[in-house]
């Protein structure tokens, strides 16, 4: 499979993802079972101005998939409604040159979320931060916020019960209050897991990588470890795994004591900045290049 750095959603017998073909980005579903390619959906996407695409042309993005229904953002914003079953295409928005969006140096890289009848996603500029578009039709139900984007995606949380993106409120307004900073505890581009109270995820960017452990409550780093490489972090039951970006794979043991690995082995060959994915016993991990299934027993 071409490059590509879009993590891998499964969907009962179906897998979706995205890659990049040349100037193009195709939307592709496959057999969980085989890998076999049931259906791809191809359009051009090339690099806007002001991109810097040298570590990675993308896309980055994960696919959303809600009913009969498929959603996925490319790196240069265009934004797709698909049939996940054929690959038909529904509708279709263009986030940054129709809907003012900002132009991300590496790319958009913005997941997708659903919240109730509505897609919501980032756009970035004044007065369209973050807005929701109606899932059937791509409409605009609402937009807001006035900074420009980030490489982060939204992510819901509940405040009184209720599912929101605000984080509190102060005499009819949305404010938002630090609790704690800590500087050691930089993500590049790999993903933080929590468990509880306590949080893990690879801290640093291009040298001088620790995985750590980071209390959510007061900021208090408990321990580092310069073993691991930069990984991405799947928890399984009581176990965790791990696929650090030179592609080997790890069976490991968090907690707020220590990382202990139990076993590990090299399975890719390339730069692996996805993290691995699973349905029922299977797991499934990728590289840039490639696309791998592997059994859990």
């Amino acid at each position: 499979m071409p490059f590509g750095s879009s993590s891998v959603v499964v969907d009962s017998s179906r897998l979706y993802t995205m890659y990049r073909d040349g100037d193009n980005e195709v939307v592709v579903a496959l057999e969980s079972a085989t890998g076999k390619t049931l259906w791809e959906y191809k359009y051009p996407a090339v690099f806007l101005k002001g991109m810097n695409m040298n570590t990675g042309p993308g896309p980055h993005a994960t696919v959303l998939v809600a009913g009969s229904r498929l959603y996925s953002a490319g790196v240069t914003g265009k934004f797709h409604c698909l049939n996940k079953k054929t690959g038909e295409v529904l509708w279709t928005r263009s986030l940054i040159e129709e809907m003012g969006g900002t132009v991300m140096l590496r790319g958009y890289s913005n997941s997708p979320i659903r919240y109730r009848d509505t897609v919501i996603v980032m756009v970035g500029g004044k007065g369209h931060t973050i807005a929701a578009l109606d899932l059937k039709t791509g409409a605009i139900r609402w937009h807001g916020g006035d900074f420009g984007n980030s490489q982060s995606s939204p992510v819901l949380i509940n405040v009184d019960g209720e599912e929101t993106l605000q984080l509190s409120r102060q005499n009819g307004s949305t404010v938002v209050k630090e609790l704690w900073f800590h500087s050691q505890l930089r993500v590049h581009h790999s993903n933080v897991m929590r468990v509880g109270d306590y949080v893990y995820g690879s801290n640093g960017d291009f040298a001088g990588i620790t995985y750590l452990c980071l209390d959510i409550r007061t900021g208090q780093i408990l321990w580092r470890e310069r073993s691991m490489p930069r990984a991405n972090a799947l928890l399984v039951g009581d176990r965790t795994i791990l696929l650090d970006e030179e592609g080997a794979l790890h069976l490991a043991k968090l907690s707020p004591e220590g990382l202990k690995v139990k076993c590990s082995f090299q399975l890719l060959e390339n730069p692996s900045w996805t993290p691995p994915s699973i349905g029922g016993t299977r797991l499934y991990v990728r590289d840039r290049k490639s696309i791998a299934a592997l059994e859990l027993k």
